[in-house]
This record gives C-alpha cells, sequence and structure tokens, in this order.
C-alpha cells in the first residue's frame, strides 16, 4: 500500500478482487455442465501446413 493512497487504490490484489465474480461464473457453468469441457472444433486456417 502507498501512502496517500485512497479509495478503490488500498484494496491489496485489485485485479483478482474485480475478476473474482466471472471466475465464479465461469465455475458455476463448468459444474452445471457436469465437469465438462466445452470442445470447439479447431479452425482449419488457425494452423500451419507441414
Amino acid at each position: 500500500m502507498y501512502l496517500g493512497a485512497r479509495g478503490i487504490e488500498v484494496i491489496p490484489n485489485l485485479d483478482f478482487w474485480k475478476d473474482l465474480p466471472g471466475l465464479v461464473r465461469d465455475g458455476v457453468r463448468f459444474l452445471q455442465n457436469g465437469c465438462r469441457v466445452e470442445r470447439r472444433a479447431p479452425d482449419p486456417d488457425s494452423y500451419d501446413a507441414i
């Protein structure tokens, strides 16, 4: 914490606390989905030819 900090600046790990609601939402969706990961078909243009 910095001297003279005020308001939201005094919250430690602010980025974590801002991200927490989204992380909880993602976790709930994962559990509701039966702990399965959504698989997406890979984009053929995203791979380089060998």
